[in-house]
């Protein structure tokens, strides 16, 4: 009976999450996420729309393996890329392999469900602005006001990820780019064929802003605030005590505020961990931009 259940596993695809130390790929290890080079930005979002569904809008969390005969695209392609899509703020990591879309990724399929485009676009964009890979970009163009080639660009996010041309990483970095231009942050002209950033965002305001609001201090002073609140209530719930506590969900009410709504069992602590890590990971971005633009000038 055992080595009938062992064949039987041998036919599911492994999960890198999941699979044993020593079956492991060896990869090269990049500072950074990167998307599957087989991918693309609709692939991306026809994972972020199979995530809200199956999960019931992050009701439960979901491996790669339950989207097998659920969607028109190979199901492998959702574990080849949950760790950019968690890097980039669209899906939080759970345990054991399993993951849930975050808010961010709940609102942009309402609204692409519903046919808001341009508000799905707005998410999008919001996420993209506070992403590594535009404060790369954004540095390189704002030395080269005429426009840079797209070797130039491709070559500065090589550097900073650490990534291996041989593995295909240039695949995977022409697809960051991508996001760039889907997003409208940059454009390419026509006659010089080279990269330009979009007028409406040659500010020197720090990109993302309007993601991650607030100041270290207050940033420092929400979390001590949810775990002192978390030893010294166990049922209390962070958005409101009336309202018995629900699956973590994360959203923003007002400029420079979080608000978190938290069930406390195992897998809501790991996501306010997530979270967490999420909101320390974009701010220090923003400084590194920052530092960056004040060198520049």
């Amino acid at each position: 009976m055992e080595s009938m259940n062992n064949i039987q596993k041998t036919n599911e695809l492994p999960s890198e999450e999941t699979m044993p130390l020593k079956n492991r790929r060896i990869v090269t290890r990049t500072t950074h996420s990167l998307p599957d080079k087989g991918s693309s930005i609709e692939t991306h979002i026809k994972i972020i729309k199979a995530y809200v569904i199956v999960t019931n809008e992050g009701k439960k969390a979901v491996s790669y393996k339950d989207f097998k005969d659920l969607v028109d695209f190979y199901y492998g392609s959702v574990s080849s890329n949950n760790k950019f899509l968690k890097e980039f703020g669209l899906i939080a990591y759970v345990s054991h392999g399993m993951y849930v879309p975050t808010k961010y990724a709940i609102d942009f399929q309402r609204f692409k469900t519903w046919g808001q485009e341009d508000k799905a676009l707005d998410i999008l964009r919001e996420l993209v602005k506070a992403s590594w890979f535009w404060q790369v970009a954004k540095q390189v163009l704002l030395i080269r006001e005429d426009g840079a080639d797209e070797r130039e660009i491709l070559n500065k996010l090589g550097s900073e990820s650490k990534a291996d041309p041989e593995r295909g990483h240039i695949d995977s970095l022409k697809i960051l780019l991508k996001y760039l231009e889907y997003v409208g942050l940059v454009k390419l002209d026509e006659k010089t064929k080279k990269i330009k950033m979009a007028l409406e965002f040659t500010s020197q305001e720090p990109p993302g802003k309007e993601l991650i609001t607030g100041e270290t201090q207050n940033i420092n002073s929400q979390i001590s605030e949810i775990k002192e609140n978390i030893s010294v209530n166990p049922q209390l719930s962070l958005t409101t005590q009336n309202t018995p506590p629900t699956e973590p969900t994360h959203y923003r009410e007002e400029p420079g505020h979080f608000a978190i709504r938290v069930k406390l069992d195992e897998t809501s602590i790991q996501l306010l961990d997530e979270e967490i890590k999420y909101i320390k990971g974009k701010y220090a971005l923003l400084q590194k931009s920052k530092k960056a633009e004040c060198d520049v000038k």
